[in-house]
């Protein structure tokens, strides 16, 4: 069975894809005169690429929550389970991380950051599963 879209639909569609950045940067500058910061964390699954192969993921996706998200700050996850919570990811140091630009430091780092900020905090994840797959990993973020 083939779907086709409506015309009328697929005008709205277009534009919702071509607007989709630019509409999430304005709320994303939005936030920032409101006073809140921007926190990018990107997560890398697992797998088995060579160091230099993630690597370039992991900075590709640095530079993307940079760039696109507008992050004030960003920290990275270089191997770890979306399922794994958040406090037993990237406890042994990583030697990666001193090859990586704009990255202020590991998923523990940004635990200790978001404890002690003194200002809201906007944390943009990216990954494709996700932050974390338990909303009870989250909301500890809150408390």
């Amino acid at each position: 069975m083939k779907y086709i879209v409506k015309p009328f639909f697929l005008a709205g569609l277009r534009e919702a894809i071509v607007n989709y950045l630019t509409r999430f940067q304005v709320a994303i500058k939005q936030l920032k005169t409101e006073g809140i910061e921007v926190i990018g964390y990107a997560r890398k699954s697992v797998g088995d690429e060579s160091g230099e192969k993630r690597l370039q993921l992991v900075q590709a996706m640095v530079n993307n929550l940079i760039s696109r998200s507008l992050a004030d700050k960003v920290y990275v996850s270089i191997s770890s389970h979306a399922s794994a919570p958040l406090a037993s990811r990237d406890l042994a140091e990583q030697p990666i991380f001193k090859d990586l630009q704009h990255v202020e430091g590991s998923t523990q780092d940004l635990l200790e950051y978001i404890k002690s900020a003194e200002k809201d905090i906007c944390l943009v994840s990216l990954d494709f599963a996700g932050l974390s797959t338990s909303p009870v990993e989250i909301q500890k973020l809150t408390v």
